[in-house]
């Protein structure tokens, strides 16, 4: 049986993955403020309906494959500012999960850009030092949901704050995933050896490394084919 099945394409049908087949889904989506990413063209500048819309496909799609009792995290900045409209990120796609089977469980937040526990402005994504923004930008406060696949009963008893900054990546994705936010990530979701483990926007599959090298099952998907060339060679040299 193979460590990984990855595949180049859009998470929009995952149609080569099979109902009630996956444990855990991680969920780390595009936030359409108009950043390039490689050589895809407009693929982060989407009017909102459209993508609203890609993101409730991708979330239907992950709602399908997870099993009954299946863990969905969702990783995103709780604001984006997009073409002009503030759009409540993290509320949004809480709302596409619930309406798609998917329950909130707990609800943590991470301050990508802190010290001392206060949140700090950040010059980089496009807000000044008096905390607002006119231009395409997402926020530093980031929103770690997790959600349970037919699961009803709420348990909030591990909320967290976690000060985790996102590194650069030497690989050129812009968004990796740190080793801490990888340990933290398959922690929090219960991960164990013989899962099997999803992410519908793969990268260059530093979290598949690590659930592989962890004894488990990863599917990945990524648009971009120099991340899912490197993704690839990353997981061949392991499995």
């Amino acid at each position: 049986m193979p460590h990984f099945n990855i595949y180049n394409k859009s998470s929009e049908d995952m149609s080569e993955t099979a109902d009630n087949s996956v444990d855990i889904v991680i969920f780390a989506p595009p936030y359409n403020i108009n950043t390039p990413y490689d050589d895809i063209e407009d693929s982060d500048f989407k009017g909102f309906e459209e993508y609203k819309n890609l993101l409730n496909k991708i979330i239907k799609e992950s709602a399908r494959v997870l099993k009954d009792g299946g863990i969905f995290l969702n990783e995103s900045a709780d604001t984006i500012c997009s073409g002009s409209k503030m759009i409540a990120l993290s509320g949004l796609i809480q709302k596409l999960c619930l309406e798609n089977g998917l329950s909130l469980q707990s609800r943590n937040i991470n301050f990508m850009n802190s010290k001392e526990g206060i949140e700090l402005t950040d010059m980089e994504h496009n807000w000044s030092d008096n905390y607002y923004t006119e231009e395409d930008a997402h926020s530093v406060c980031h929103q770690w949901l997790l959600f349970k696949k037919g699961q009803t009963k709420f348990d909030f008893d591990n909320n967290k704050v976690f000060y985790v900054d996102y590194p650069s990546d030497e690989d050129g994705h812009p968004c990796p995933f740190s080793p801490e936010h990888i340990k933290i990530f398959l922690n929090i979701t219960n991960f164990k050896s013989g899962m099997k483990v999803l992410e519908p926007f793969m990268g260059t599959a530093r979290m598949g490394e690590e659930v592989i090298k962890r004894g488990g099952e990863y599917i990945g998907y990524e648009l971009a084919e120099k991340h899912f060339k490197t993704a690839e060679n990353r997981l061949s040299s392991i499995a």
